[in-house]
């Protein structure tokens, strides 16, 4: 009788780590960027400049919502709220500062 009882401890105090570990919530894993070389975009469309250099980070829709934000430890702005605060209007000095 007392080999069986030491027998039930030793598998309950081998179960119990195990049981533990497999309830642990996966590790933060950190999105991977996709390293993509940069393609030459004429400087006279603004628009076309924007969606190769920019839209990246900052999305299509300029809200700060591109593919690689989630990469980046500094979330990029939202450029909407430059217009906002600037009488509806983007502020076309703003980058020269």
């Amino acid at each position: 009788m007392r080999v069986k009882k030491l027998i039930i401890l030793a598998a309950i105090l081998t179960m119990i780590p195990a049981l533990a570990i497999a309830q642990e919530s996966p590790a933060h894993s950190v999105p991977a960027i996709k390293q993509v070389p940069i393609a030459n975009t004429p400087s006279s469309s603004g628009k076309e400049m924007f969606d190769t250099y920019c839209a990246v980070c900052h999305g299509k829709d300029t809200k700060g919502n591109g593919p690689a934000a989630g990469a980046m430890k500094t979330p990029p702005a939202d450029l909407t709220t430059l217009a906002k605060g600037n009488g509806g209007k983007y502020p076309a000095t703003t980058w020269l500062r």
